[in-house]
């Protein structure tokens, strides 16, 4: 895995470094060997509290955890179990589905890739991404979504064609906006 630690308002230590590096081998066993796997650290401190934040990406999936608390190790070891129930979800997810065509072909669950570009105009948007989708049934989008931590995903509908936008509603439930022509 390549790694990269990074401290905000912080200077990032060899034991910090180490203690990253010993983290992520446990979410690196949960990937096929030999996986393209990048990894992110992010030490942030905070007025009151210390911040992590850990980011995990191969090219077939992306988890990210955040945490903050008194120590920035105990928010790393708060990351890595974040992440470790992360990917148990997506491949319980794909156990269930493994009859489903679209997600048993992508069984790699190849994340739409989000590769951010600085903004330009207007200044209130502070970031933007640019997104490559990919034909998925709503099960499996609901799964990369999962996955991501996020509380929308867009996704190519392999059925219509068309973008959707999947949801997470405030009762628990899942929404899907589905575009029309």
């Amino acid at each position: 895995m390549k790694l990269e630690v990074i401290g905000k308002s912080v200077v990032v230590t060899p034991a910090m470094k180490s203690q990253a590096e010993k983290k992520l081998r446990r979410i690196e066993s949960l990937f096929e060997p030999g996986a393209d796997l990048r990894g992110t650290v992010i030490y942030a401190v905070h007025p009151t509290s210390q911040a992590c934040e850990v980011s995990v990406s191969s090219p077939k999936i992306a988890l990210r955890a955040k945490s903050t608390g008194q120590d920035a190790y105990e928010c790393l070891d708060l990351c890595i179990d974040k992440l470790e129930g992360q990917m148990r979800k997506v491949k319980t997810q794909v156990e269930r589905s493994r009859n489903n065509k679209s997600i048993a072909k992508n069984i790699g669950l190849e994340l739409a890739k989000a590769d951010e570009i600085e903004a330009s105009s207007p200044e209130n948007i502070v970031k933007r991404k640019k997104l490559d989708l990919v034909p998925m049934d709503v099960d499996e989008a609901v799964a990369r979504m999962d996955a991501l931590g996020h509380s929308f995903f867009i996704y190519l509908d392999s059925k219509t064609g068309l973008v959707n936008v999947l949801y997470q509603r405030d009762d628990g439930g899942f929404g899907v906006i589905e575009v029309t022509k």
